[in-house]
């Protein structure tokens, strides 16, 4: 099983969300009256989940879309002009509406109808009627010929952690599949995609040939907001689990300063996660400022990674390569010859 990493540099087309749709659905009230009732449909959030299973995030999500009506899992209703009955339940129902603005989400502004013949208004009946048919039915029709278009996309990629993804999932084995409910995050407007590369793509060529090293079997990451990096580390940990030889299966253990993120478990990735720390490694990925407090440590690691040329350090070489700076450890007879010689 091989697969290439997926370029910082080589993505796929970006996929832009459809124009917002306005729907006007005045109705008349029943003492006869017109009232206004417009709402407007935006599309970004599932646009952004199209790119990002592109970019091998959240494909469990994606390909948990299995009908027309899940598409509105991912879709925001902007409140133009709404009747004061459905404000009132809107603002007693808030605690539990996902807001954003003037913004809600479409599922859960769809919970404020009654579907009870009992307690319609002429509000719900307008609502439901239109949700029932066009341009309800149409819009999520042509939606999902997009999301499955993207299906076969995600499916035809070699990259090694999109296909752990979908054969666990294909296997039942997955983590997502153990879950209650499967994961809808629907983004919120003005989502800004975490796969936009941080440093210059000689830094990563760098980085995923020190992974290649069968040498190196453990990572630390000073900080967990590099996805990129973050997915060449759990790249190179699946990829050496996958050999056919037992005498390859090297394991790289990853370890980071973080929460924990949300990908490492849709890949299945092993990350040992500290709050406020960072575990014992071969190698750090440091930022530049931050080289001289690993090197200096009780015990000093014998590499660093930056972006940049942080100075000199006693006992250490210094590297520079394209994009990158390496601080290699010097053995401990040269360190002991410089000793002696000053």
């Amino acid at each position: 099983m091989t697969s290439q990493p997926m370029s910082p540099t080589d993505q796929d087309t970006t996929i832009t969300p459809r124009e917002p749709v306005l729907l006007d659905l005045a109705f008349r009230n029943n003492r006869g009256g017109k009232c206004v009732f417009q709402v407007k449909l935006h599309f970004d959030g599932l646009a952004q989940l199209l790119n990002d299973a592109l970019h091998g995030l959240r494909v469990y999500d994606l390909m948990m879309i299995r009908r027309p009506g899940d598409i509105w899992n991912y879709v925001w209703v902007e409140k133009l002009n709404i009747p004061e009955s459905v404000e009132k339940r809107h603002q007693l129902d808030g605690w539990r509406v996902r807001r954003s603005g003037q913004f809600d989400l479409f599922t859960e502004f769809d919970g404020l109808f009654s579907h009870s013949d009992g307690n319609k208004t002429p509000e719900d009946e307008c609502w439901l009627r239109a949700r029932g048919k066009r341009p309800f039915a149409g819009l999520a029709d042509e939606l999902f010929s997009d999301v499955r278009n993207v299906q076969s996309k995600v499916r035809s990629k070699r990259d090694l952690l999109t296909r752990y993804v979908l054969a666990a999932m294909g296997a039942r084995k997955h983590f997502y599949d153990f879950l209650p409910a499967p994961p809808t995050i629907c983004t919120m407007p003005g989502y800004k995609p975490i796969y936009t590369p941080k440093h210059k793509p000689g830094y990563y060529r760098q980085l995923y040939a020190l992974l290649r090293s069968p040498k190196l079997t453990s990572i630390g990451f000073a900080r967990d907001d590099d996805f990129v990096a973050n997915r060449l580390a759990c790249l190179e940990q699946l990829r050496r689990s996958c050999q056919p030889n037992d005498q390859e299966k090297r394991w790289l253990s990853i370890t980071m300063s973080s929460s924990g993120r949300e990908y490492f478990r849709e890949w299945g990735a092993a990350v040992r996660c500290h709050d406020e720390s960072i575990g014992d490694a071969q190698l750090y990925v440091v930022p530049t400022a931050a080289v001289k407090v690993f090197i200096t440590w009780i015990t000093p690691p014998p590499l660093c990674f930056t972006d940049e040329d942080a100075g000199e350090f006693e006992g250490y070489t210094k590297l520079l390569r394209e994009d990158c700076c390496i601080y290699l450890r010097k053995p401990r007879e040269a360190k002991q010859a410089e000793e002696t010689q000053a």
